[in-house]
């Protein structure tokens, strides 16, 4: 799960999930962190969006990190 994401081409088009002191940290680049709430089987919520999906998983050793919202869907895929 840890890594950066990359969903385009541009600096800010990226996501770096990181471990401070056991707590998963979500950043997309140029904004604050947010911890991230595990549910169970890779799943998560960010923190003040307990709406929000974003699940981990790994399909031909590729990790592919899925953010759901009501009304958003993004895919994102972790630099190797």
């Amino acid at each position: 799960m840890k890594g950066t994401y990359v969903f385009g081409h541009a600096i800010s088009q990226q996501i770096n999930v990181t471990i401070d002191r056991g707590q998963a940290v979500w950043t997309r680049t140029g904004m604050m962190g947010r911890p991230l709430f595990h549910l169970g089987n890779r799943l998560f919520y960010p923190s003040g969006a307990p709406s929000v999906r974003i699940r981990f998983a790994e399909d031909a050793g590729t990790v592919a990190m899925t953010i759901q919202d009501p009304d958003t869907v993004l895919v994102a895929k972790r630099k190797p």
